[in-house]
């Protein structure tokens, strides 16, 4: 009973010492990420917003293979959490003013925040599951799963609580802005939304109040309260949140450190391997190894009959972020709206992701991949052929909701095809994948303002299908060598 007792009381203190790091995530991501989405609506103006956006991205793909390993190496996760999030609230701050050479850099600074960020994130979470398995009877991986699943799920809730918050900020701004005696807007011009969005000059300015706040006033207040969610992340993580303590590891019956997830742990260990031979191996020399080794595994025969997946990965869900805000949410139903519809979907998201994995655990990928992409291939085809109305604009909201339960099937299913094919080096697997899922995004965000909506649709279309062609020769491929794996060991005992 004391024992008991003492265990209770010692998991209670993990989970007291895990709450503020999930506060802290959650009003950090809820703060930058509202800002994010709106970038291509309220810096639509000479495609400043998707400028930084790319800008971020790309940097981010960057440093992920650069100095993203130096910093993770030779700092502590706590101080690299605070570091990140400042960048987050530089990023913020730099929308009072969005001038290119103001906006711009800053897309930079958050782009080098965030390839280290997910990282230790990641690293937090194993850390805090390793300890609270320690006084329990649960497998120590079965821990871990349970706590990845509660940080995925507050960070989707921390999106939806953001979205919901701008939606109000902007909603009761723009009915105080009407009450006022303001002009309201003219209604919107349905015919260059969608997939006519082409953003040319002309009609964008034409249909600008579309995609802005009536009043600067509004649009400041959103950024102030967005700015003093970051910055409240940044105290919590100062003053609440933990260092980690690598002795409070636990350690299965070899003496090993354990976790479900081997790309978070070999993380971990290796990162306290390499603070230990600071003196023997120059930061220069081990970027060097890291971009080698990173570059032989892009080439990988196998990886290649992958990447396309990863690549489709980034440019879903930057369409999803990017192109629905401004081309659907804004231009048919005013920039008020944006949020309200990215809730749905990151609501949708979020309870789709947890119910895929548990189905995949039992089914396996092949039906849930076939079923989704043929939903995607549906969806796309509507899209192209679909032309709003002014009484069937309430479909934006639809359009949000399936986009969002595609991203909880697509999201998890892609990391886990890289992490299946590649179990014996799956680290490098994940990093490839973050890379491939980055320039993704930073390719969507560059031919946001080149290109109309319709012919990324058909882009997106095309590289879906080619991703499902070079995915089935992949999955033959890996059958194939299991049955040769499985006839050699019935050889081998039948020789016995």
């Amino acid at each position: 009973m004391a024992t008991s007792s003492i265990d209770m009381k010692n998991k209670r203190k993990v989970i007291i010492a895990f709450i503020p790091f999930l506060v802290a995530i959650s009003l950090c991501f809820a703060g930058y990420g509202v800002l994010l989405y709106l970038q291509t609506s309220i810096n639509i103006e000479d495609g400043v917003g998707a400028a930084a956006s790319t800008a971020s991205y790309v940097t981010s793909a960057v440093s992920v293979l650069t100095l993203a390993p130096a910093i993770l190496r030779k700092f502590e996760e706590k101080h690299i959490l605070q570091a990140a999030a400042c960048a987050y609230l530089i990023f913020t701050l730099a929308n009072y003013y969005p001038e290119p050479y103001i906006l711009i850099p800053a897309g930079v600074i958050v782009g080098m925040g965030e390839s280290v960020m997910w990282p230790v994130m990641m690293i937090y979470v194993v850390h805090f599951a390793r300890r609270f398995a320690k006084f329990g009877s649960k497998d120590t991986t079965v821990v871990i799963t349970e706590f990845t699943g509660y940080f995925f799920c507050i960070f989707q809730i921390s999106q939806t609580l953001g979205n919901l918050l701008s939606y109000a900020i902007l909603y009761a701004g723009k009915t105080v802005v009407e009450g006022e005696g303001s002009n309201s807007s003219a209604p919107a011009d349905l015919s260059i939304c969608g997939v006519n969005d082409c953003q040319l000059a002309n009609t964008t300015n034409s249909n600008l109040n579309q995609y802005v706040p009536q009043s600067d006033t509004v649009l400041y207040v959103m950024i102030g309260v967005m700015a003093f969610l970051v910055l409240s992340s940044i105290g919590i993580m100062g003053f609440l949140v933990k260092k980690i303590d690598p002795s409070l590891e636990i350690q299965d019956k070899e003496g090993h450190t354990t976790s479900f997830c081997k790309t978070v742990s070999r993380t971990y260990e290796v990162l306290e391997i390499e603070r230990g031979n600071l003196n023997t191996e120059s930061t220069f020399q081990y970027i060097r190894k890291s971009v080698t080794a990173t570059f032989k595994h892009l080439i990988h025969p196998k990886q290649l009959l992958i990447t396309p997946f990863a690549l489709y990965s980034g440019l879903f869900m930057s369409f999803i972020f990017a192109e629905m805000p401004r081309a659907y949410a804004s231009c048919m139903l005013g920039v008020a709206q944006v949020g309200l519809c990215l809730a749905l979907c990151y609501t949708c998201d979020a309870f789709v992701s947890y119910f895929c994995c548990k189905v995949t655990s039992k089914i396996g990928r092949a039906i849930p991949i076939t079923v989704v992409a043929l939903i995607d291939i549906g969806n796309y085809i509507f899209l192209l052929f679909w032309i709003p109305t002014s009484s069937t604009t309430w479909l934006v909201y639809v359009i949000f909701a399936v986009f969002g339960c595609l991203d909880g099937v697509w999201n998890p299913q892609v990391n886990d095809i890289h992490g299946s094919h590649f179990p014996e080096n799956q680290d490098m697997a994940f990093v490839v994948w973050n890379l491939w899922t980055l320039v993704g995004i930073a390719i969507q965000y560059g031919w946001s303002t080149s290109l109309c909506v319709y012919v990324k649709i058909y882009i997106q279309l095309g590289l879906l299908c080619f991703s499902l062609f070079c995915y089935s020769i992949a999955e033959y491929r890996i059958t194939q060598e299991k049955e040769r794996a499985n006839k050699e060991k019935e050889t081998y005992y039948v020789s016995k």
